[in-house]
């Protein structure tokens, strides 16, 4: 039974050239290579990043973001081979990325490597192998200010809580209901109608003065009234004898 492989297969442009250099001063290429990407793969495991992840972490470490500098012209470059190594096809086959975008970023990372570390793979593996994971310094993005949330009167948030609440818990609610009496209807009485007292007339000494005299005088015309005999006059007898 023929054993697993992938194809490691990528064609570059005549600018990256100085691949060649490398791969010269790393013979056989072909065994040295897949230990770079086998240093790439450790750092991998002990981040817990994924694919792209780990190129840019050995990218601000070591390359510290240099750009490549890519000049000339000329026919493409081809690398091609199979590849067998369990660990490399495990870290091929835990990315969405088809095969040759991987291998393109490893080529990519070794020239940026090479312009800081020289042409040694062996001097880039391990750089890559003493990257301390717990040194690590997080890399922090702009946090948006919060909007400022509108004021709630409290009054409105005790109201809230406590229509979510009952609402939360049906069964205490209808407990709570039914625990409450029913008010039994009062008696409706009657007003009662105090009797009205006439209001009592003070007297005073002038006064009670008058209603003696008073009293008295018509007593003494009654007196005088009744006793009083009418005597004619003689002078005047005359005119009643003659009627």
């Amino acid at each position: 039974m023929p054993k697993k492989s992938i194809n490691i297969k990528v064609q570059l442009p005549a600018s990256y050239k100085q691949i060649k250099s490398i791969q010269s001063t790393n013979y056989p290429y072909r065994r040295t290579f897949p230990l770079l990407m086998k240093s790439v793969i450790r750092l991998s495991e002990r981040t817990g990043l994924d694919v792209y992840g780990t190129f840019g972490l050995i990218d601000r470490e070591l390359a510290k973001g240099s750009t490549l500098n890519l000049t000339g012209d000329g026919d493409p470059i081809m690398i091609y081979y199979k590849e067998s190594d369990e660990d490399i096809m495990d870290f091929y086959a835990s990315s969405d990325y088809m095969n040759k975008q991987i291998t393109f970023w490893f080529i990519q990372m070794m020239l940026r490597l090479s312009q800081t570390l020289g042409d040694s793979i062996a001097a880039m593996i391990y750089s890559i192998d003493q990257i301390d994971v717990d040194s690590l310094s997080p890399v922090t993005s702009p946090v948006d200010k919060p909007e400022a949330s509108p004021v709630v009167d409290a009054s409105t948030m005790i109201k809230v809580t406590k229509s979510a609440s009952s609402k939360s818990n049906p069964s205490v609610s209808q407990k709570k209901t039914s625990q409450k009496k029913t008010p039994k209807s009062k008696p409706i009485s009657k007003p009662i109608s105090k009797p009205v007292s006439k209001p009592e007339v003070k007297s005073d000494g002038a006064t009670d003065d008058i209603l003696a005299r008073a009293n008295k005088l018509r007593s003494e015309v009654s007196t005088a009234a009744e006793g009083t005999v009418v005597k004619k006059n003689p002078l005047m007898g005359q005119f009643f004898d003659t009627v």
